[in-house]
């Protein structure tokens, strides 16, 4: 019994997360991504329940591919181009979810099995939080971290 990991997955997730609706404009999207330091915004809808996942990843491959040199005329591609694309267009809509009972270990196998880098929190159908492989691996970090104070 490990237990950290035996811990509801609630107590490690995301909450108040950055979400967006499946017809919001892709150019809105990069924004959000060129705004914020994080990698996953789930698209919900109307009742908060998840349709889908753009990761920073998928936006970043639709992006021109002059833009990492920071050319003109790749940027101004990249907003005719988005502002053409919805989020429901691009969007992963094959999720895994968990619900804020699961434990962390239900987290790990998903991640291990899956290869997947999110999983979106669920209670009663609404979406709640996310967790990524990064909160799994500073929970079992930090504990270790605080005893060395």
């Amino acid at each position: 019994m490990n237990i950290i990991l035996d811990r509801p997955i609630k107590s490690i997730m995301t909450e108040n997360l950055m979400t967006v609706g499946k017809d919001i404009i892709m150019t809105e999207v990069a924004a959000i991504f060129n705004d914020y330091n994080f990698h996953h915004i789930p698209v919900l809808d109307e009742d908060n329940r998840p349709l889908g996942m753009i990761s920073k990843s998928d936006f970043h491959q639709l992006q021109h591919h002059f833009t990492h040199l920071e050319l003109p005329d790749a940027n101004e591609q990249n907003q005719k181009f988005f502002g053409s694309l919805l989020a429901s267009e691009i969007m992963v809509d094959d999720l895994v979810c968990l619900t804020v009972d699961d434990s962390i270990s239900d987290a790990v196998d998903i991640f291990l099995k899956n290869k997947i880098h999110s999983i979106l929190i669920c209670k009663d159908d609404e979406c709640v939080g996310i967790v990524t492989p990064y909160d799994i691996i500073k929970s079992l970090v930090e504990p270790a971290l605080m005893s060395k104070q």
